[in-house]
């Protein structure tokens, strides 16, 4: 009896734990660093939906249902060991603890820049508008990603040669040329942080290890030129910035 009443208020905390990180990210605007833009409405609507439940279980008197629990019981049956009831009761309260700390103590943080080590930043298989559709938009709006899709999906040269891209990302030291250049990055997000990819474009900057730490956040002008690797971001500028107010692209 004493675990399915540790279970019962257990689940009712945790329920309404993580329905309140959820509306406070949403109110406080903080809900895209986790979802898609697209999911907000659905997400904070569960929220409220579950916050709703919560009050109810808390309101309506608990039933016990004295003759389910008899079967599970024998007259001569020994009691469980005390010791069992107590670990019970502190997993329960650690769990708690911790659930509180992760959603509501700790401030709300970006995916590592660490994620992307390693893995491809090109814009193959990233869901999003093809090089076509990009081709003929207009480019003072693209972001990294687009520019990223349009290098990728083998854009004419006539495209990306007449561009002057603004691109806006975090620093990627490049592994094959680490003095001379390095990658500007953002993770694309489809549905959530669990699905969000790292893509890029290489930038040609000498000396850039002397102005930019690796992971630090820059904003990068220039022309694209063809080298052997393919298209790369000769810069011409190249500046620090605060890491934006929405750091994922779609």
């Amino acid at each position: 009896m004493r675990d399915a009443f540790l279970r019962y208020w257990q689940g009712i905390l945790l329920t309404a734990l993580g329905a309140v990180a959820t509306l406070w990210l949403t109110f406080s605007g903080q809900l895209g660093l986790y979802i898609h833009p697209r999911y907000f409405v659905f997400t904070a609507v569960m929220a409220g939906i579950a916050i709703v439940f919560v009050v109810v279980a808390l309101v309506l008197p608990r039933q016990h249902d004295d003759a389910h629990e008899g079967e599970h019981q024998h007259a001569g049956d020994e009691r469980a060991p005390a010791w069992r009831g107590r670990l019970a009761a502190t997993g329960s309260i650690l769990l708690i603890v911790a659930t509180t700390a992760g959603l509501l103590a700790l401030p709300p943080t970006t995916l590592s820049r660490s994620l992307a080590d390693g893995r491809d930043l090109s814009a193959a298989g990233v869901v999003g508008e093809s090089a076509i559709q990009l081709a003929q938009a207009d480019p003072a709006s693209f972001t990294v990603k687009d520019w990223a899709v349009l290098i990728a999906d083998g854009a004419s040269g006539g495209v990306l040669q007449g561009a002057r891209p603004q691109v806006v990302g975090f620093v990627i030291a490049d592994p094959d040329a680490p003095e001379s250049g390095f990658a500007v990055a953002r993770y694309v997000m489809t549905c959530c942080t669990v699905d969000a990819q790292p893509v890029g474009v290489h930038v040609e900057l000498p000396g850039w290890q002397e102005r930019f730490e690796d992971g630090s956040w820059v904003e990068v002008r220039g022309r694209f030129v063809e080298s052997g690797d393919g298209w790369i971001l000769q810069a011409e500028s190249a500046e620090p910035i605060e890491q934006p107010a929405e750091p994922y692209v779609y």
